[in-house]
């Protein structure tokens, strides 16, 4: 929903199947906009994200106050003009040094658009402040009965799940699929990690025909081998594929998977599984706890 490149050039670039991960910015009208051209692409599972009701408290966009630099001339009068004038000059120590980033930023068009979000006159969405945007189009089970209906029979998967009362309740409203997830920690200071959800959820649903995923906090083929064990089906790694693209784009992307391939085939290799499947049926036998309690088994420390 939130990308600069229209779902459909996506689709088209893929040899594979592609989900469509549904936000419901703009309202309901938009967002059965942003379905349909989903259908009509072809993509083959939407993903609806209940974990983003607002954004969460970032102390460091509050000072930097992003949206205020970027913010337009139009309609403003000329004590405003002059106001926001100083305030995207107060940038220029910044900027200055940056110079070739500067210039590939507005060759490449300045701020996007969000293509995937368009008004009844086909506009597109300006880049706003997503945080508003988020907290004015809140998703709720009662959501559930006209986003399945509009998207039909193919798999509709909840984002954002904590808990197998949820899990189970997304499944009773006609979910397929449920992803546990906490935003990549960077919601809420303090929430549980995601494994640690599957830990203790996962033993809970073992009578139920959900296809279950986890993001957040995988970082190595170990992390990916462990999350299989508790019966998972994959795992999200974003941040894995924005380093590689961030370090040397195609090829960095490409890097990053080779890398994680070549490390989740090791840990298999070291805990002796050969397949996906062996991983999932062997469970709990592949797993071990940690024996350390307390720091008593650690030397003195000397100042």
């Amino acid at each position: 929903t939130l990308s600069g490149t229209r779902l459909e050039d996506v689709a088209a670039a893929s040899s594979g199947t592609c989900w469509f991960q549904l936000y419901l910015c703009g309202g309901r009208e938009t967002a059965l906009r942003g379905i349909e051209r989903a259908k009509q692409a072809g993509f083959g599972a939407l993903i609806l994200t209940f974990d983003t009701g607002l954004s969460g408290l970032r102390g460091l966009h509050a000072k930097m106050k992003p949206m205020q630099a970027v913010a337009s001339f139009d309609g403003l009068s000329f004590k405003e003009s002059l106001s926001l004038a100083l305030r995207k000059l107060s940038l220029a120590p910044q900027m200055l040094p940056r110079l070739p980033w500067l210039m590939d930023h507005f060759r490449d068009g300045g701020l996007i658009e969000f293509v995937n979000v368009v008004d009844e006159d086909g506009n597109s969405m300006p880049y706003t402040d997503i945080g508003q945007q988020l907290a004015a189009s809140a998703v709720t089970w009662d959501d559930l009965s006209w986003v399945k209906e509009a998207w039909g029979e193919r798999p509709l998967i909840i984002k954002g799940v904590h808990c197998a009362e949820d899990a189970r309740k997304a499944e009773d409203l006609g979910a397929s699929g449920i992803i546990w997830s906490n935003h990549g920690g960077r919601q809420q200071d303090r929430v549980p990690p995601t494994l640690h959800m599957v830990k203790e959820e996962m033993p809970k649903l073992k009578d139920s025909s959900l296809d279950f995923m986890m993001d957040g906090g995988i970082r190595n083929g170990t992390d990916i081998l462990i999350a299989l064990s508790y019966g998972l089906n994959a795992v999200g790694i974003g941040r894995v594929t924005a380093a590689g693209i961030g370090a040397g784009g195609y090829a960095g992307l490409s890097k990053a998977f080779e890398i994680l391939k070549s490390d989740f085939e090791r840990a298999m290799s070291l805990v002796g599984v050969q397949s996906v499947q062996e991983i999932q049926e062997g469970g709990a036998s592949l797993r071990r706890d940690s024996l350390l309690q307390g720091d008593g088994h650690l030397p003195p420390v000397v100042f």
